[in-house]
């Protein structure tokens, strides 16, 4: 299914042409082409899918974001809900078809969900503020999202910002896509007409995989972040706080300036008391996890947290100021050993945690560790590793694998705010060349980034 939306309406795998309800038009401009496909008030294009909508399903497209209205429907599949006391003019029967939509978001974002009906039920794809982007830019943002027998995944300019474990898709009485509306078979909650402009769209009847997704949007112009090592987030505080690979900006809690040094180039990271920042950690929550820096020690305070993914504590008596729980994600952090910083990982495994403390072999003496030194840490489904300055100092056996759950912000310089409890608090050190991985990284893969420096 494709459609390039080039001055006219027409799905050009099958030739056919949609039924316009309203006033539909053109935008005069394009990502691809010259052309593309614009939204209006109480109008959408409505094309039978029938030959299509088999056990997986994958869109994607561009779209140019106009938040008024603050939301809207963007595809839509959906059943007939005839059981509605409104029907036919407020619907909403989820338990089959997809439902692709936007609504307000964190300051002033809008923010892209996914439900997908399962027969049964529903499965909620929402990545949080991880799903967030800006509108009325100027900029064409690329959007997709893939269902699998087991998981539905939404994708921003190629990233993941969001993985949902689900038991399929079911297509129970569905027969007709809209484009650029909830209309009429998801408009009960107000996801009406979509005023953005949207190019390019490509409906599949497989799941697309994440390189697949990264070809089409190189192949229509779009900017693709090829990591130097692999890496599928990158900072390198040049300037700003911006991941390269997704191009969302870090979350600034507190007060912060950039060190005014750095490993490559002329900046770093630095926290400051009470201030250190957060990025959405859903689209980072990999099967396998590595993260690897550069890292100028600062001993003062004798304790803080480095590097941190972990769920909200609210079962805490004095949550939300105080945070400590370990069963999900990772805190990275270090403590004051006799003098020394000593470097530990804790992973979360859903039932409990493991400890990765390699002891006095992950001390460093802060007295003559005056330049930068690398730090990376990997997590795979049955071991964790430390490693400082390219030397494994710790290996633990993970037994349980890992979890992610209800993790959603990673903290970068401070265990704050998740991981607070024992007084893990910012780290006024320098961090430069941030990079994760969605593998754990060999101690050969360690070597090359330490040695490029």
């Amino acid at each position: 299914f494709y459609m390039p939306f080039d001055n006219d309406n027409v799905e050009l795998v099958g030739v056919t042409f949609p039924t316009e309800v309203g006033n539909m038009g053109f935008a005069g401009e394009g990502k691809v082409g010259g052309n593309s496909l614009s939204g209006a008030t109480g109008s959408y294009l409505s094309i039978p899918v029938t030959d299509i909508l088999e056990d997986e399903f994958s869109a994607v497209f561009w779209m140019k974001i106009d938040n008024d209205p603050n939301r809207a429907g963007i595809l839509t599949i959906g059943p007939p809900d005839v059981n509605n006391a409104n029907y036919p003019d407020a619907q909403n029967l989820r338990t089959s078809g997809i439902r692709f939509f936007r609504e307000n978001g964190a300051n002033g974002n809008q923010r892209f969900k996914l439900n997908v009906g399962t027969g049964s039920g529903e499965t909620w794809v929402d990545g949080g503020t991880a799903a967030d982007v800006a509108p009325n830019t100027g900029e064409w943002v690329h959007f997709a999202f893939t269902i699998s027998n087991s998981e539905a995944i939404v994708y921003i300019n190629g990233q993941p910002v969001r993985t949902s474990t689900t038991t399929g898709v079911d297509w129970t009485d569905c027969d007709i896509l809209t484009i650029m509306s909830g209309a009429p078979r998801f408009s009960e909650w107000g996801h009406l007409s979509d005023l953005s402009y949207m190019d390019e769209l490509r409906l599949f009847n497989k799941s697309l995989s994440q390189n697949e997704i990264l070809t089409i949007i190189n192949d229509e112009g779009g900017t693709v972040y090829n990591g130097e090592f692999g890496e599928k987030f990158y900072m390198d505080f040049e300037g700003n706080y911006v991941d390269a690979a997704s191009g969302f900006a870090a979350t600034q809690v507190g007060t912060l300036t950039l060190a005014g040094e750095g490993l490559r180039g002329s900046n770093s990271f630095q926290a400051a008391t009470d201030a250190y920042a957060t990025f959405p950690s859903n689209g980072i929550e990999y099967n396998e996890f590595s993260a690897s820096f550069w890292y100028k020690l600062d001993a003062t305070p004798d304790r803080a947290g480095i590097l941190t993914i972990g769920p909200p504590h609210t079962a805490n008596a004095n949550y939300p100021t105080t945070q400590n729980l370990r069963t999900s994600g990772f805190r990275f952090f270090r403590e004051n050993a006799g003098g020394m910083q000593r470097f530990k990982l804790n992973v979360g495994t859903g039932a409990g945690e493991v400890w990765v403390d390699g002891g006095a072999a992950a001390d460093v003496d802060p007295a003559t560790a005056t330049d930068w030194i690398h730090m990376a840490f990997t997590i795979s489904g049955s071991v964790a590793r430390v490693y400082i300055d390219g030397v494994m100092v710790k290996e633990s056996d993970l037994p349980a694998g890992f979890s992610w759950a209800d993790c959603d912000i990673m903290s970068i310089g401070s265990g704050a705010p998740r991981f607070n409890e024992w007084g893990h608090l910012s780290d006024l050190s320098l961090i430069d060349e941030l990079r994760i991985f969605d593998k754990a990284l060999t101690q050969s893969e360690v070597d090359a980034i330490k040695t490029a420096r």
